[in-house]
């Protein structure tokens, strides 16, 4: 409901269409994100806009955590894990008895109350970026992010059980980059997760249990491949993990350890391939940009895009000073929606495809390539 609420509000407020909303539902049900993190991935909309416009509609403070404190450990252990992956909101501080909390949504209204309650102290809501809250969430629960669900599958156990624990497993694994191992322990098997050299353990399993547990995880593998081998998954973050499965006997008894091999970002199939020549200074400072921002160049031009595209037809400097400037060739790759998009602008302007782009860039520099030092004029 919340999410509704706040695409109805992103609408309204003319950041998106009806259209728009609708494809990135579509991809959130498929997917299992945030509506905001689809219309960023799709090129739709700039995060810090929508994080300031709702901010501002609510009445709230809007806050870049970059540049703020770190959370309090006494906020943190006020907020269970699992609702704040629930609800994507993180603790942050406790200042003069009061909650101080990040949210990407608030008009998710539960939050508020439910943490009221929760933590007997007044509860203070600040609006921060949907992939700050991302972040953050992994830095402050890490392994512990699914604590709380191991609890409650253990204590009303079912015939889904076994299958529900190896799926919070894979998926601690991979939010954390560690390792699974099940071993004998005192009669029966425990469950941990090892992170380099560190060791979290998870939970204690009955013989009946591992039985059950180990089989869902042979089972992902080929029947002629008893001892081991690789096997893949696709999670809801639109990746593909690579995990090996090793399985080893020894007197003690039968063990299991489930190593994450690799992780690759699966392209979506709305994207496509797009060539480009640009001017060496740019194409340089986009790969810059992009490797310290942890994002892909069609990314940043999508972002570029989604600032400028409403100002597009005015009149700017031309991004190219003559038909002999040194140009650079680039293939990237972005949502075909945005393609078409600055294809229809070039036509509209009777420009090149390469040239929209590059005035796109420049109009959108100081967002783009805040604190570099770009030669663009």
């Amino acid at each position: 409901m919340a999410e509704r609420a706040l695409g109805q509000f992103l609408v309204k407020e003319g950041i998106i269409d009806d259209s728009s909303l609708a494809r990135a539902f579509q991809r959130v049900n498929a997917k299992g994100s945030s509506l905001v993190g689809q219309l960023v991935e799709m090129g739709l909309v700039d995060e810090y806009r929508v994080a300031s416009a709702i901010a501002d509609a609510c009445r709230l403070d809007c806050m870049e955590l970059a540049t703020a404190e770190p959370p309090s450990t006494d906020a943190i252990a006020l907020v269970p894990a699992d609702f704040a992956r629930e609800h994507r909101c993180v603790p942050l501080w406790i200042y003069d008895g009061v909650l101080i909390v990040g949210v990407a949504n608030p008009l998710d209204l539960d939050i508020e109350h439910e943490l009221r309650e929760h933590s007997g102290l007044p509860v203070k809501r600040v609006v921060v970026r949907d992939s700050a809250i991302r972040a953050l969430l992994e830095q402050l629960y890490a392994a512990n992010m699914a604590d709380g669900l191991y609890k409650r599958l253990l204590q009303s156990p079912d015939d889904e059980t076994p299958l529900k624990l190896v799926k919070a497993m894979l998926a601690d694994a991979i939010q954390v980059g560690g390792d699974i191992h099940l071993m004998p322990a005192e009669g029966q098997w425990q469950a941990c997760l090892c992170i380099d050299d560190a060791v979290e353990e998870l939970f204690e399993l009955s013989p009946a249990l591992y039985i059950a547990i180990s089989e869902i995880f042979k089972g992902f593998l080929p029947p002629t491949h008893k001892e081991g081998g690789e096997f893949r998954i696709r999670t809801s973050g639109n990746e593909e993990v690579t995990f090996f499965l090793d399985v080893d006997c020894d007197h003690h008894g039968e063990q299991l350890f489930v190593c994450l091999l690799e992780r690759e970002q699966i392209r979506d199939v709305n994207d496509v391939t797009v060539d480009l020549e640009l001017p060496p200074e740019i194409a340089a400072e986009l790969e810059r940009t992009a490797r310290d921002g942890g994002m892909c160049i069609g990314s940043l031009i999508q972002k570029a895009w989604t600032l400028t595209r409403d100002v597009i037809n005015t009149a700017c400097v031309c991004p190219y000073t003559g038909p002999r400037q040194e140009k650079r060739a680039m293939t990237v790759r972005m949502s075909r929606e945005t393609l078409s998009d600055i294809d229809q602008a070039a036509v509209a302007n009777d420009r090149s495809r390469d040239w929209v782009v590059m005035k796109v860039l420049l109009m959108a520099r100081e967002c783009l390539f805040k604190g570099s030092k770009s030669n663009v004029t």
